[in-house]
């Protein structure tokens, strides 16, 4: 009897939850179209990756726990910013990883800055970033960030 009454519970609660989502998620000013924030301070926001767009919850580090993650993790992965995740930006961010690909949770931001002369444009993939590094059309800058990355399905 107690496993039914567990069993009940949980699907209450799963469906507060799921009735919740909608007042639980708030659009942010200060953020751009594709990107919600979160009353505990995580967002949800598009990304390409591979030429695919995706949706991906994320939290920033503390500046003391980036660090430390950086640190530690050497398998950390890349999140391509056309500015700071926090500021609203013309152009999605782009992954370098997802779940079955090299995915770690854990993302340092990079900054990519185009050379004079270069029109700015987006990115689709982590290759076109190296590529367009290489031939000097843009500089990386990582940016000191770490943010704690889901991805949570294709976006639509």
């Amino acid at each position: 009897m107690k496993k039914i009454g567990g069993i009940l519970t949980a699907l209450v609660l799963m469906f507060i939850i799921a009735c919740d989502k909608e007042s639980y998620l708030q659009e942010s000013s200060n953020l751009g179209s594709s990107q919600l924030t979160a009353r505990n301070g995580s967002m949800t926001m598009d990304v390409y990756y591979d030429d695919e767009i995706f949706a991906v919850n994320m939290f920033e580090l503390s500046d003391d726990a980036a660090e430390k993650a950086l640190e530690h993790n050497k398998n950390i992965g890349e999140i391509y910013t056309y500015c700071d995740l926090d500021e609203e930006c013309d152009w999605l961010p782009i992954i370098d990883s997802v779940p079955g690909d090299g995915y770690n949770p854990l993302w340092q931001e990079v900054e990519i800055e185009f050379a004079d002369g270069v029109d700015p444009y987006q990115f689709t993939s982590d290759t076109e970033i190296e590529e367009a590094a290489e031939n000097g059309e843009i500089t990386l800058t990582d940016s000191g960030e770490v943010y704690r990355c889901a991805v949570v399905g294709h976006s639509h």
